[in-house]
């Protein structure tokens, strides 16, 4: 089963599958540093979990954009938080597909472990920050807990074991890019790329 073909399976159910943490992701929009006014790329929106959050944090002046390989976690997505200004969806293999910038954040939630081509996805993504841009890999939880639900979903979808984050910020700092931020403990896995 392909990456989009698991997603688009489990679109209908999956709120009542995930828990959501306001102030989780109040501390990793701050670590995103977002402002009025930015320009915002959700990757692996889904069921568009962050987009009020970042609606709330951009204003009325700033935009988003919902990027999902899953048209069915979008629709989803787009029936919740459609009426959100300043909110446009996009079908889209993040992996393969043109990415169009400058953003000033690109926020990669709970999606990096199915990246399966992350590094070189990060490259193709660094190319379309803005300046003072920043890439946010974020997860709201450890990293333990993060491996553990990978593990039980084994053969449903693609996923790799998130490493220690000093080790994955080892490995993207060998390939030129510039980690400024990292936490891994027991509440959260957090890496900050910058340009």
């Amino acid at each position: 089963m392909t990456t989009q073909e698991y997603f688009d399976t489990v679109a209908s159910s999956w709120d009542s599958q995930v828990e959501v943490w306001p102030e989780k992701i109040a501390h990793i929009l701050d670590v995103a540093a977002l402002k009025p006014g930015h320009k915002v790329l959700d990757v692996g929106s889904g069921t568009g979990v962050l987009l009020p959050y970042l609606a709330e944090r951009i204003g009325l002046e700033g935009h988003a954009t919902a990027v999902d390989i899953s048209p069915k976690m979008l629709q989803v997505a787009k029936a919740k938080y459609g009426w959100l200004s300043g909110v446009d969806f996009c079908q889209s293999d993040i992996e393969r597909d043109e990415i169009k910038g400058p953003y000033d954040a690109i926020v990669l939630y709970c999606v990096y472990p199915h990246l399966q081509e992350p590094l070189a996805t990060l490259q193709r993504l660094s190319e379309a920050l803005a300046p003072e841009g920043h890439i946010i890999i974020a997860h709201p939880e450890s990293r333990q807990a993060i491996n553990a639900i990978a593990a039980h979903r084994e053969g449903k979808v693609y996923s790799t074991p998130l490493p220690a984050a000093s080790v994955l910020r080892q490995r993207m700092e060998a390939e030129g890019l510039k980690v400024d931020y990292w936490e891994d403990d027991d509440q959260y896995y957090i890496i900050r790329l910058s340009r």
